[in-house]
């Protein structure tokens, strides 16, 4: 019997088999069902139970920093006034998101609490971002993980420490494969962001024009820096706008910054003379705390006239007309030292904690104060139940 998701006032129940399928069905039970839906519905808002019809096709819609977004169309059923039923397209990545927005978070009795690590893998497999991702979880689907914490039961102290240690060090490797990083290309002006990212992307994306204030929106699109997906991000260029341009200029460089708070990784492009394109210029607080920050020379854009040993030493130089090749090799390798990631991030039948409740795990078994504490966490990860 499956243990039902829960938030305040709510249960959220499948009713259909879990995996892929033509359509899901989610009973939502409680005082606050249907006020749960209308924040996904905005056409249920301001209805009471009593006035909805009982079968209501709607639109389902998440709220984002850029607006609204579709998520699904659905029915909903009303089976009675706090019981309704919510079916909508089978997508296991898609059924999750719904589930979260419902209220169903990480500190809840989720169901994947109860799965095991296989299990947990096979499902992540489902939506692995790259191929590296996949063949990663795949083993731990067959059991990879399992073997080594098994064998943690008995180990020495030291041997268990060193396993731990290189555990933890594959769990943050496994992060980035399937929690997909964000990578923000940043700068001033004619900096050559757009040609970077249509490079790294593999097709004209965005328009490219020598044109000042071209890109005036942040555009994001999935990519591939080596064995690693990125969610890369091309932004509106820094400049002071004036005229009528100047209200829709500064929307897009307050997207971008927007952008660069969330990101894993910065890329700054800088025209080769350095000048008004060094880094430093940017305001300090606008620097997100988090984000790595690779500085990039775009030494193919002539039109800066910069010679021979202007290029500031601090920048890696970069020639995405003549090289593109090599500035695909450069972007990788600066991408990978970033955040600190292997070349090849997958070896065969190697373990890896790969969700927040495998990585979790390790660090308490970590910080275990004793042998009966540890056996404790370990017995209870082997079983996947968190209590």
């Amino acid at each position: 019997m499956r243990v039902p998701l829960t938030s305040a006032n709510l249960r959220i129940r499948e009713l259909t088999p879990r995996g892929r399928g033509g359509v899901t069905v989610l009973e939502l039970r409680g005082e606050s069902a249907l006020e749960k839906l209308a924040s996904l519905a905005p056409s249920l808002l301001g209805k009471s139970p009593k006035a909805l019809q009982k079968t209501v096709l709607v639109r389902l819609r998440e709220t984002t920093r850029g607006g609204d977004e579709d998520l699904d169309e659905a029915l909903i059923w009303k089976r009675s006034d706090d019981c309704f039923e919510l079916h909508l397209h089978g997508s296991p990545v898609l059924v999750r998101r719904v589930c979260e927005l419902l209220g169903a978070s990480a500190d809840s009795p989720c169901e994947d609490r109860l799965l095991s690590i296989e299990q947990r893998a096979a499902r992540a497999l489902e939506s692995a971002p790259s191929d590296a991702a996949a063949r990663l979880l795949l083993d731990q689907s067959r059991g990879a993980l399992r073997v080594v914490l098994e064998e943690l039961a008995t180990c020495g102290e030291a041997e268990r420490s060193k396993r731990l240690a290189s555990l933890a060090g594959a769990g943050r490797i496994a992060r980035f494969l399937i929690d997909v990083p964000r990578v923000v290309l940043a700068g001033p002006v004619n900096a050559g962001k757009s040609t970077l990212f249509n490079l790294l992307v593999g097709h004209e994306r965005v328009v490219v024009s020598g044109e000042e204030g071209t890109t005036r929106d942040a555009v994001r699109t999935r990519a591939r820096l080596g064995a690693y997906a990125v969610d890369l991000v091309d932004t509106a260029g820094a400049r002071d706008a004036s005229g009528r341009a100047e209200s829709v200029e500064r929307e897009g460089q307050a997207q971008g910054l927007g952008e660069a708070a969330l990101a894993d990784v910065i890329f700054w492009l800088s025209p080769t003379g350095g000048g008004e394109a060094s880094l430093e210029n940017l305001p300090g607080e606008n620097l997100p705390g988090r984000a790595a920050i690779v500085r990039f020379a775009t030494k193919s854009d002539t039109a800066f006239g910069a010679g021979p040993g202007d290029t500031d030493p601090g920048l890696q130089a970069i020639s995405t007309h003549e090289d593109p090749v090599g500035t695909r090799e450069i972007v990788e390798s600066a991408f990978r030292a970033a955040l600190e990631l292997p070349e090849a991030p997958w070896l065969a039948g190697s373990p890896a904690p790969f969700d927040e409740l495998g990585c979790r795990g390790i660090a308490d078994l970590q910080a275990a104060a004793d042998e009966p504490t540890f056996q404790k966490i370990l017995s209870r990860l082997l079983a996947a139940q968190q209590k």
